[in-house]
C-alpha cells in the first residue's frame, strides 16, 4: 500500500491508538524494579535474599531513639561490620537541629561508623543509611532495607578485588527525629577532609523502583558516573529539581548544607504502609531491596575505583529512555528551548498562512484549556473529598489510594476529551492543538530558565509533537490514512513514554501528587487533541465513554480496597497525661473519633481539645484559629489539625519534671531566661514549650543551639536526655510573665488495679507520624516573672 492509499477508516486509527496504549503500558512495566536475587547468585553480586536476613533481624520491632530495641539493632550492626572487616565504632554525641515542620530537636545519638581503607586512595566515598525507626512501625522499608543493602554490598565487595579509594559506612541514629544523627556526624567526625561523595539510601515506602531523586548541585560528574555504573537506572532531574524546593529532608540534606557532593536513592511505592506496623519484613518487596542494593554495589565499585577528582562543572539534565540514562549539561536547556520554541512558532506561522490555523481559533483554544485545567483541579479535589469520607489514613491517603488516584486520572481524561469533542463546534481541533503547543512552549521556556533540570519533560515531547503537526497538521481531517497515523505515532510516542513513566510513579493518593497527576494528564491530552478523530475513527465520544467506565471501575475497587481489616488496620492513638498543676489526669487521642480500641478510654467527661493547649504552646486565651495554625507549623504533631479527644483518667503517683530558674535577665534588647530541667522519672524524652504571643529569638540546651530564628512561641524536645538534667536557655523579647511548660515522656500506658483496658486488636494499629502514642506524659509549668500564667 502506498503512502497515499486509504483504508476504510476503521482500522488504521484504532490500531494506532492501540500502539500508543501499548507503548504506555510497556513504559509503566519498565518502571518496575528488577527481579529479586536469590542465594545462588555469585558472591561478588548483590542478592536481596541474602540481604533479607539482615532486614528481618533489624526490623523485628520498632527501634526508635532511646529504646531498648535501638540498642539491640546497634549491637547487631557492630557485630556485622566486624564480620565484614569494616572496623566499626560508635559515635555518641548530642546534636541539635531546627525542624522546618515541627519542634526544635536535641538528641543523644549513637551513630555506627565503619571504614575500609583503599589500596591507593584518591579520596573517600561514604554510604549512608539510618538505622532508627519511628515508634509506630518496625521500619523494614524505612530504613532497614537500605541498611541491609549496604551490609550486603560490603559482603560482595569483600568477595572481590580491593577498592582503590577509602569507603566509609555510616549508619545514622535519629534520622526520624530530624537528621540529628547526620548532624552529630558532621560536627564530630574529624576525618571528613577527603570526603568526595555521599551516597544516601532511604525508602519512603516498601515497594517500587529505587529512584535517584536528589543530587547536590553541579552534579554532572556524579551523574556521568551513575550512568556508567548502573544497569537498571531510574533517575530524573525533574524529581531532583522539584525535591530541592520541597520542605522534605533526609540525612543527605545535612551533608549538602555544608557543601559535600552527594546522591539520594529511594523507592516510594507502598506509601500507605510508610511509618506503620505494616512496614515489616514480610510485606517488603524484595525487588525493591534488590534495586536499592544494585545501586549501592554499582556505585561503590565505580566510585571506589576511579580518581575522585569531581570537577563540579555544572548541573546535568538527566532522564531514562528504555534502560539508558540520557544526560547532558543543564546549560543546554535554554538553547534547546529556543530552538524548539522557534520550531513551534514556525509551524504555527506557516499553518496560519495556509489557513490551517487562525488566531481567533487559537485564542479560543487557550480559553478552553484554561477551563480544562480548572475542571481537572476541581475533579481532583472532588476525588480527595471522596477519599476523606472513606477510610482516610493520617498521611492523607487510603488503602485504596492508588486506585482513587488512577480513577481521578481516568475521570479527568474522560471529562476533558468530552469537553474537547463538545467545543469543536466552535473551535476546530487543529486550533485547540495549536493552543496546546503554545502552553507547552510557555512551560518549556519557563522551566528552562527557572528549573533547568525539569525542562526535558517539556522540551522533547514538544519537539516531536511540533514536527509532527508541522508535517501534517490536518491529520485528523478526512478519512484515516497511513501517513497521518505514522505522523501521530512520531508526534505522540515520546510524550506518551515520558509522561506515562512520570504518571506511573506518582499514583500514591497524596494531595500534591494527585494534583501533579492531574496537570500531567491535561498536558498529555493536549498533544493528543489533533489526532483524536484519527485515533477513534471519528467516534469522538468513545474516549469519554471508555474513560468514564474505567473511572467507575477504579472508584468501585478503591472503596472496596479501603476497608479496614486485620490486614489493613485502622490507625488510632492514645496517650495518658498527668497535669500536676491542675491535679488532673486525662486520656488523649488525636483521632477524629474513637474506634473499637480507643473508645474504652473515653467513658468519663469526654470533651474536645487542642494538642497546643496540652503542650503549652497555647493558652485558654489563644484563639482556635491560631491553635489550628500552629498544629502544622511547630507543634509536636499536626494530626487531625491539632484537635484532640480528651477524657478523665485515674490519677497516678508520679513525680513531675523539676524546673529550676537559674537566670532571668535583660541583655540589651533581649531577655535571657535560663532554667535547669530534670526528669525525676528518668524519662528519655522531654518536651518544652513557650506559648504563642511570646517572641522567641532562639534556644539552646547546655550551650548547643538548634539555630537561632525568630518565632511566635517555641517548642522543642530532647530525646535520650541525660538523667542529671540539662540547662535550657531561651532568648526572648522583653515581655512580662511567661509560662514554660515541660512534659516528660515514658513508654507505655499506666498499669495498676485502677486501670482496666484491653490491648489493641488485630484490626487497629498505632497512628503513623506520631512519636508519643501509648506513652505516659507528666506535665509541669513554671511561671517566670509572675504567678498568674501558671493557671493558663
Amino acid at each position: 500500500m502506498s503512502g497515499e492509499s486509504r483504508d476504510p477508516g476503521f482500522v488504521t486509527g484504532p490500531v494506532t491508538f492501540a500502539l500508543l496504549i501499548l507503548v504506555a503500558l510497556l513504559v509503566v512495566r519498565g518502571t518496575e524494579p528488577p527481579p529479586a536475587g536469590d542465594d545462588k547468585m555469585p558472591l561478588t553480586q548483590f542478592s536481596s535474599a541474602r540481604a533479607m536476613r539482615d532486614v528481618r533481624e533489624i526490623a523485628q520491632r520498632p527501634h526508635p531513639v532511646a529504646s531498648p530495641d535501638n540498642d539491640r539493632v546497634r549491637e547487631y550492626l557492630l557485630a556485622r561490620l566486624r564480620e565484614l572487616g569494616a572496623n566499626p565504632q560508635v559515635q555518641t554525641a548530642v546534636a541539635a537541629r531546627h525542624n522546618r515542620t515541627g519542634p526544635d530537636v536535641w538528641a543523644t545519638v549513637h551513630n555506627v561508623v565503619g571504614r575500609i581503607p583503599g589500596s591507593a586512595s584518591t579520596g573517600v566515598v561514604m554510604m549512608v543509611a539510618h538505622y532508627d525507626s519511628v515508634p509506630s512501625g518496625p521500619g523494614a522499608g524505612d530504613d532497614a532495607a537500605s541498611v541491609a543493602a549496604i551490609l550486603e554490598t560490603l559482603r560482595a565487595l569483600k568477595a572481590g578485588a580491593p577498592l582503590r579509594n577509602d569507603l566509609i559506612v555510616l549508619f545514622t541514629d535519629g534520622e526520624e527525629l530530624g537528621m540529628v544523627g547526620a548532624q552529630a556526624f558532621i560536627e564530630n567526625y574529624l576525618e571528613l577532609g577527603d570526603l568526595k561523595a555521599v551516597l544516601n539510601f532511604d525508602l519512603r515506602g516498601d515497594a517500587g523502583p529505587s529512584i535517584l531523586f536528589q543530587t547536590s548541585q553541579r552534579n554532572s560528574w556524579l551523574i556521568s558516573q551513575f550512568a556508567a555504573a548502573v544497569e537498571s537506572p531510574r533517575a530524573s532531574s525533574l524529581a531532583a529539581s522539584v525535591y530541592r524546593r520541597m520542605p522534605n529532608d533526609t540525612d543527605l540534606t545535612v551533608f549538602l548544607e555544608v557543601g559535600f557532593p552527594g546522591m539520594n536513592f529511594a523507592a516510594t511505592g507502598g506509601y500507605v504502609r510508610y511509618h506503620t506496623e505494616l512496614d515489616n519484613a514480610d510485606l517488603l518487596d524484595q525487588r525493591t531491596l534488590q534495586h536499592q542494593g544494585s545501586y549501592a554495589l554499582a556505585m561503590a565499585e565505580r566510585l571506589g575505583s576511579v580518581v575522585l577528582d569531581d570537577p563540579h562543572l555544572n548541573d546535568a539534565v538527566f532522564f531514562v529512555v528504555g534502560a539508558t540514562l540520557v544526560h547532558y549539561s543543564a546549560q543546554l536547556a535554554i538553547p534547546l528551548a529556543i530552538l524548539v520554541a522557534a520550531i513551534v512558532l514556525g509551524v504555527l506561522g506557516i499553518g496560519i498562512r495556509d489557513g490551517r490555523f487562525n488566531a481567533g481559533g487559537i485564542a479560543g483554544g487557550l480559553l478552553i484549556f484554561i477551563v480544562g485545567v480548572a475542571i481537572a483541579l476541581i475533579e481532583t479535589r472532588a476525588v480527595r473529598w471522596m477519599m476523606t469520607g472513606y477510610q482516610m489514613l493520617p498521611q492523607e491517603t487510603s488503602y485504596g489510594g492508588r486506585d482513587f488516584a488512577l480513577g481521578a486520572l481516568a475521570l479527568i481524561v474522560g471529562t476533558l476529551s468530552a469537553l474537547f469533542a463538545w467545543t469543536r463546534r466552535w473551535v476546530r481541533q487543529q486550533n485547540l492543538g495549536a493552543a496546546a503547543l503554545l502552553i507547552w512552549t510557555a512551560l518549556m521556556v519557563a522551566s528552562s530558565i527557572a528549573i533547568p533540570g525539569a525542562s526535558y519533560i517539556f522540551t522533547w515531547p514538544l519537539f516531536f509533537a511540533a514536527l509532527a503537526m508541522g508535517y501534517r497538521s490536518g491529520a485528523s481531517n478526512g478519512d484515516a490514512t497511513i501517513r497521518p497515523a505514522l505522523c501521530a505515532l512520531f508526534g505522540l510516542i515520546p510524550a506518551t513514554a515520558m509522561l506515562a513513566a512520570t504518571l506511573a510513579l506518582i499514583q500514591d493518593g497524596t494531595p500534591p501528587l494527585m494534583m501533579m497527576s492531574a496537570m500531567t494528564a491535561v498536558l498529555l491530552l493536549g498533544l493528543y487533541i489533533p489526532y483524536l478523530d484519527l485515533l477513534t475513527s471519528g467516534r469522538r465520544w468513545m474516549v469519554p465513554a471508555l474513560a468514564g467506565a474505567v473511572a467507575i471501575a477504579l472508584f468501585t475497587g478503591a472503596y472496596r480496597e479501603s476497608k479496614y481489616s486485620a490486614a489493613q488496620p485502622h490507625p488510632d492513638s492514645i496517650f495518658y497525661l498527668l497535669d500536676v498543676d491542675r491535679t488532673r489526669a486525662t486520656w488523649v487521642c488525636l483521632d477524629s473519633r474513637p474506634d473499637t480500641f480507643t473508645a474504652q478510654f473515653f467513658q468519663s467527661h469526654v470533651r474536645g481539645g487542642w494538642l497546643a493547649r496540652i503542650t503549652g504552646l497555647a493558652t485558654k486565651e489563644t484563639p482556635e484559629e491560631i491553635q489550628a495554625k500552629v498544629a502544622g507549623r511547630m507543634n509536636f504533631s499536626s494530626l487531625n489539625g491539632g484537635r484532640t479527644i480528651e477524657g478523665d483518667a485515674p490519677m497516678i503517683k508520679a513525680a513531675p519534671p523539676q524546673i529550676t530558674l537559674l537566670d532571668d535577665s535583660d541583655k540589651g534588647r533581649t531577655r535571657v531566661v535560663k532554667v535547669h530541667i530534670t526528669s525525676a522519672r528518668k524519662a528519655a524524652v522531654v518536651w518544652m514549650s513557650v506559648p504563642v504571643g511570646v517572641t522567641v529569638f532562639g534556644a539552646s540546651i547546655d550551650g548547643k543551639s538548634a539555630g537561632d530564628r525568630t518565632t511566635d512561641g517555641w517548642t522543642g524536645w530532647y530525646w535520650d536526655a541525660p538523667a542529671r538534667g540539662f540547662d535550657l536557655e531561651l532568648k526572648i523579647a522583653n515581655v512580662g510573665p511567661i509560662a514554660l511548660s515541660v512534659i516528660d515522656q515514658t513508654a507505655g500506658l499506666p498499669r495498676g488495679p485502677e486501670f482496666s483496658y484491653k490491648p489493641r486488636g488485630a484490626g487497629t494499629m498505632p497512628t503513623p507520624f506520631l512519636f508519643f502514642d501509648s506513652s505516659t506524659l507528666v506535665r509541669k509549668r513554671l511561671a517566670i516573672g509572675g504567678e498568674t500564667v501558671s493557671r493558663k
